[in-house]
């Protein structure tokens, strides 16, 4: 059974193994991220998303085998975006680095993660949960149409802030 919770700063190196492994599972594919080993999601990103609460992982027969990171940074780009539910920049929840392990996939486990940030926002009375996916990204795609996510609009991002 999935184990949600907090990441600690003890967990990092498992962490960072993590998205490598999804980084070098992914990369030259159809559905490459386009993420890179210490850039993005780069190892500053991940220590202080960990340091403030922000960072969640989920476990597997005591294996990291997910995380994802919550907060309310919405990227620069989608400020003119119209939203279904119009919400300050503090009311939204926002879904970034959403990983399941390459061995890991096929269980179910981005679902669980997604809903638990659904139910995460909720706990915390936001007014809305937003996520981006890349261009092209079917199964993530998929996955977010089936737990009632819609697609809103299309911008090209510099994540470049991250790094």
């Amino acid at each position: 059974m999935l184990e949600i919770r907090l990441a600690k700063i003890s967990d990092y190196e498992k962490i960072k193994e993590l998205y490598y492994s999804v980084i070098d599972e992914m990369k030259d594919t159809l559905y490459d991220l386009g993420w890179e080993k210490d850039l993005y999601p780069s190892n500053q990103y991940i220590k202080q998303s960990i340091e403030d609460d922000q960072l969640y992982i989920g476990i597997d027969n005591e294996n990291i085998v997910s995380t994802m990171i919550l907060n309310h940074h919405n990227n620069e780009e989608y400020k003119d975006v119209k939203w279904l539910v119009k919400a300050s920049q503090e009311e939204v929840i926002v879904i970034h680095t959403l990983a399941v392990l390459p061995l890991s996939r096929g269980k179910g486990i981005a679902e669980k993660m997604v809903k638990e940030a659904i139910r995460r926002a909720r706990e915390k009375k936001n007014n809305a949960l937003r996520l981006d996916v890349l261009k092209g990204n079917l199964p993530a795609m998929k996955l977010y149409e089936k737990v009632g996510f819609k697609h809103i609009d299309t911008r090209k991002v510099d994540v470049g802030e991250y790094l």
